[in-house]
């Protein structure tokens, strides 16, 4: 923040600003990103919305000095030393239009330019508290639930009777609700590792039984999708974490494999969607992202 006296009165600034010639010297590479930074690449006069960097990287703002850099310039002070006249207290950043409004007529005081500077900068000041007011929560969304599953089923499973269906019906509904607190991203990882387990599973590096649930390896993750073995392993961690599978190993003793073991309802259900969409015309992301399984029904019922 700038501080309301900027410049000591005391006699012997007086004397260094009165003994040296004047001259405009340019801010300091240190000052100029320090007055960027706190611009947010926004002109400073109040209500513009003007860009001092365009869409180029070119710097179209510009430079004014609170108190003039030179003799006979706006609200010059002649007891302030050239260095201090460079100072980011002394420099505030404005579209050019504004610059020449600020200097031309005559309405600005250095009193009313300096609460300017402060009032703009203040909204910058502090970016780290300014990121956390914005952080958002995009997995308190809405989704959709599903009321029949007789389309998801007419493709899967057509001989399923009326009370199963009911039952999966609920039981879609209350995952819905487990994957609607899970970030998008490990919804969309758990997709595409259930999605492989699927097409690798009458390989060796998948290993599926009733009790033990579809574990597949995580270097087949890795390789499969040009991923690093630490980055397969970190999303398992994720998926372990979120309830969706377990880190857990394929073979024994020695040759036992580094895997990933999914849960029941991960297998069941992103396997029914990856299913489901390979028949019909649906996007996946309606499903993993939208968190919309609506297409799953008979809207006619």
């Amino acid at each position: 923040m700038v501080p309301e006296v900027l410049y000591p009165k005391n006699s012997e600034y007086k004397a260094n600003a009165m003994t040296e010639k004047v001259k405009r010297l340019r801010p300091t590479p240190s000052t100029a990103r320090e007055l960027y930074v706190l611009s947010g690449n926004i002109c400073a006069f109040p209500s513009c919305e003007a860009l001092l960097l365009d869409k180029t990287g070119a710097f179209v703002g510009e430079i004014c000095h609170i108190e003039a850099a030179k003799q006979g310039g706006p609200r010059f002070n002649p007891d302030m030393t050239n260095d201090d006249r460079r100072k980011a207290s002394n420099l505030i950043l404005l579209c050019r239009n504004h610059h020449a409004r600020v200097d031309q007529t005559g309405k600005h005081s250095v009193q009313s330019l300096r609460k300017m500077k402060k009032d703009h900068e203040a909204k910058f000041s502090n970016p780290e508290k300014k990121i956390l007011e914005k952080l958002t929560d995009w997995t308190r969304g809405e989704p959709t639930k599903v009321t029949n599953l007789q389309r998801l089923y007419a493709i899967i499973d057509p001989k399923l009777d009326d009370k199963q269906m009911a039952e999966s019906v609920n039981e879609l509904n209350e995952y819905i609700d487990v994957l609607n607190r899970i970030p998008t991203e490990v919804r969309q990882q758990a997709y595409a590792v259930v999605q492989r387990a699927n097409r690798m599973m009458d390989s060796d590096v998948v290993e599926s039984s009733p009790m033990g649930g579809t574990k597949i390896l995580l270097s087949d993750v890795a390789e499969a999708h040009r991923i690093s073995g630490w980055r397969a392993k970190r999303i398992a961690e994720s998926l372990e974490a979120y309830g969706i599978a377990q880190i857990d190993t394929i073979g024994f003793a020695e040759d036992a494999r580094r895997a990933v073991r999914l849960d029941s309802r991960a297998t069941e259900w992103f396997g029914n969607i990856d299913t489901f969409c390979s028949f019909t015309d649906i996007d996946v992301d309606d499903f993993i992202e939208d968190l919309d399984f609506s297409p799953f029904d008979d809207l006619q019922s």
